[in-house]
């Protein structure tokens, strides 16, 4: 076999792999409970946790649930569009800082959320990723 089809049949394999495990394929970990997916989030300070509860219900959960599952006006969290690898805890503090204009919903651009202190960002990313962790990830779309 040419060294060149050798080359493309690797690359194939590695892209059929990547779009398997990003679009939710077999080749993704599933909990045996409830089949979500699952993704290696590490388990969050228990403090910040704690804390980020009542910031992300003040700030978050009008548009994306009390229980991080997305509302009539806002997408779940739970979403595998929200895990690390995809939206990682940078692109939170973003999308919190100067608002997130509608690309993977329909629910409409994100507005800035204002005063939005870094150490309560802090807070508010670990209470999601804790849950996240603990629950797993929804499909895309749901």
């Amino acid at each position: 076999m040419k060294r060149t089809t050798v080359i493309a049949i690797v690359l194939a394999g590695v892209v059929i792999a990547v779009v398997a495990i990003v679009f939710g394929g077999s080749s993704m970990p599933r909990d045996p409970m409830n089949g979500t997916t699952r993704f290696d989030i590490p388990t969050q300070d228990p403090m910040l946790v704690v804390e980020g509860e009542p910031r992300y219900q003040a700030y978050c959960a009008s548009c994306h649930g009390t229980d991080l599952r997305g509302t009539a006006v806002g997408p779940s969290l739970l979403s595998v569009i929200y895990q690390p690898g995809h939206h990682p805890d940078d692109a939170y503090v973003l999308a919190a800082a100067r608002g997130v204009p509608a690309h993977h919903w329909n629910f409409g651009d994100m507005p800035p959320i204002p005063n939005l202190a870094q150490a309560d960002m802090t807070r508010i990313i670990a209470f999601i990723r804790e849950h996240q962790r603990i629950q797993g990830f929804e499909a895309y779309p749901p």
